[in-house]
């Protein structure tokens, strides 16, 4: 039996916060909500560890950076040139979907 995670109003403060802090983009309720809305075991364990725990806000980062951008989410391996060619990708598919940027 699968369970479904739902997000509480301090998961969706915790989850905005990781998103401002580490990727500079600031989404509604309801933007988070959709950005996670497929990502069920991500929200498991957020209920579990919460949003800014490690693994979890890496996974949060992966989630949401590959579901705005339809790429990859940059490693440590990867060219500078990737990195930069996804996070301007990044910033701009966020605007266009109404996405708060709050660091460019």
């Amino acid at each position: 039996m699968k369970i479904k995670a739902e997000l509480e109003s301090n998961d969706l403060k915790d989850i905005r916060e990781v998103l401002t802090t580490w990727m500079g983009i600031s989404p509604s309720d309801e933007q988070i909500r959709d950005l996670m809305k497929y990502e069920n075991d991500i929200l498991i364990d957020i209920a579990n560890w919460g949003a800014n725990d490690t693994p979890t806000r890496e996974k949060i980062m992966k989630a949401v950076g590959e579901r705005i951008t339809k790429m990859r989410y940059p490693r440590h391996k990867d060219s500078q040139k990737y990195m930069d060619e996804f996070w301007d990708i990044f910033n701009q598919k966020a605007v266009a979907s109404g996405i708060k940027v709050v660091v460019s």
